[in-house]
């Protein structure tokens, strides 16, 4: 399927899940998010955050972690699949399966380590490849926004990749929940009109 990013849209996450629990409604459409980047950029404090409003501060490396939740994007109900893989290179060889079934990507980076910033060409590359597609979907995420006095990889920078790549950009703290909610808004997907 083609699908394309919807312009930006910022909605009341928390509210609208407790909104929808006292009405019945058909089955919300599925949308499957991956998540990619370097080990420890904060993947997976960035998912716990937008599931469950907490946040991890020692790191475990992940292997794959698959999480569900109902949201209301643009009016409609809808629930996102998000998938936190692994960061390390000993996993690459399987990363491929995971970018066939991905609709959308979250591209993480943390704003203190040039090195994932870096990285995140390779790892948009090899989505393109596996995809064979340049429209999919696509939000390249700052993390450690928290941590601006240690700042290592320059905000002119990140927006002039996301400006050649042609995607969204915006910059997270799982540790504060900054942006949290506006991640999974960036990669609501509509079929094409």
């Amino acid at each position: 399927c083609n699908f394309r990013l919807c312009p930006f849209q910022l909605c009341p996450l928390r509210a609208a899940n407790k909104a929808m629990s006292k009405k019945p409604a058909a089955q919300p459409t599925l949308h499957k998010v991956i998540m990619v980047g370097s080990g420890g950029v904060g993947k997976s404090a960035l998912t716990l955050q937008f599931m469950y409003d907490e946040f991890v501060e020692d790191y475990e490396p992940t292997k794959a972690d698959s999480y569900r939740k109902k949201v209301v994007l643009d009016g409609e109900e809808v629930q996102i699949d998000i998938l936190d893989t692994a960061g390390q290179e000993d996993y690459a060889a399987i990363r491929d399966n995971y970018f066939r079934s991905g609709e959308g990507f979250l591209c993480v980076f943390s704003i203190t380590e040039p090195e994932s910033f870096d990285a995140t060409q390779e790892f948009r590359e090899q989505i393109l490849r596996v995809k064979n597609d340049e429209n999919i979907p696509f939000l390249l995420v700052g993390n450690k926004s928290d941590l601006g006095d240690k700042r290592r990889v320059p905000l002119d920078a990140c927006r002039e990749r996301a400006a050649h790549w042609q995607v969204p950009y915006v910059e997270t703290s799982a540790k504060t929940r900054d942006n949290v909610d506006k991640v999974p808004a960036h990669t609501h997907l509509h079929p094409p009109t």
